[in-house]
């Protein structure tokens, strides 16, 4: 007998019967996997990667960068206030004596 006339009804046999067991396989798995990807999924949600959590952390950082930014402004601001406080006190050579005051 030919080594194909052997092969054909084997591959067909064999593929035949993957027709049935990928289906049934894919259903095991998911009854199976069901209660590992429910788990998972509640240790995340308290572990704390609910959405809500993270909007609440953006909008929190958000705004703290917005104070940032306001008291660098206010000690620039602090900073010219002081340098015109200092140029005020030291007296000015042009001026004789007793003028500047």
């Amino acid at each position: 007998m030919n080594d194909l006339d052997l092969l054909i009804p084997l591959s067909a046999i064999i593929f035949g019967s993957l027709i049935f067991l990928i289906p049934i396989a894919a259903l095991s798995l998911r009854f199976a996997a069901k209660p590992l990807v429910e788990a998972l999924t509640s240790w995340r949600q308290a572990q704390g990667g609910g959405g809500e959590q993270l909007l609440v952390a953006r909008e929190r950082i958000a705004f703290l960068e917005q104070r940032v930014e306001a008291l660098e402004d206010h000690v620039g601001r602090l900073d010219e206030a002081h340098d015109f406080d200092r140029r005020l006190q030291v007296p000015d050579p042009a001026l004789p004596a007793g003028e500047g005051e």
